[in-house]
């Protein structure tokens, strides 16, 4: 068993390196845009385990779409939020992203401050440390690290591809 997780791990970390990294923007903007989209992976260690996804996250003002996908695409979530709720698998919850996040994980992600991150804007929360990594030559994070404060939580973010896109 030991044998399989760690060729596993060896797998994931080999197609890391395959990725073309690229981002769209020649320049960064001002301030978040009303509607982007980004890719990449993200990687998060909880109490000492660990998981690992791909993620695709598109913005469209406050709305968004967010989607998980595990290693070797063997499991997928759908997350979107929009003025009716919280759909998870289009099953509308009566809920929101952090509090169905705290429900499931005992834990959230701040997802609405993820443009802040991807733009360099300024990142407040007293809950994570951010830390940019590395970055692309248009000054575009490539790789970030958030710790939370207090709870035993780091998350690391590897950004694929960053684009604005327009508003329709």
């Amino acid at each position: 068993m030991r044998r399989i997780a760690i060729l596993l791990l060896l797998g994931f970390l080999q197609g890391c390196a395959l990725f073309e990294n690229k981002t769209t923007l020649i320049k960064p903007p001002q301030s978040v845009p009303k509607v982007w989209q980004a890719q990449g992976k993200i990687g998060v260690i909880f109490n000492g385990k660990s998981e690992n996804a791909s993620f695709e996250v598109d913005f469209k003002k406050n709305d968004y779409q967010l989607i998980l996908t595990t290693l070797l695409g063997l499991g997928q979530v759908i997350i979107k939020s929009n003025n009716q709720g919280l759909l998870v698998d289009e099953k509308l919850l009566r809920t929101n992203f952090k509090q169905w996040m705290k429900k499931k994980a005992g834990w959230h992600f701040p997802i609405q401050d993820l443009g802040k991150i991807a733009f360099n804007q300024h990142f407040d929360n007293s809950d994570w440390n951010l830390k940019v990594l590395s970055r692309y030559s248009n000054h575009l994070p490539k790789t970030i690290r958030l710790i939370h404060t207090i709870k035993d939580i780091k998350i690391k973010l590897f950004f694929k591809d960053i684009a604005i896109a327009t508003l329709k």
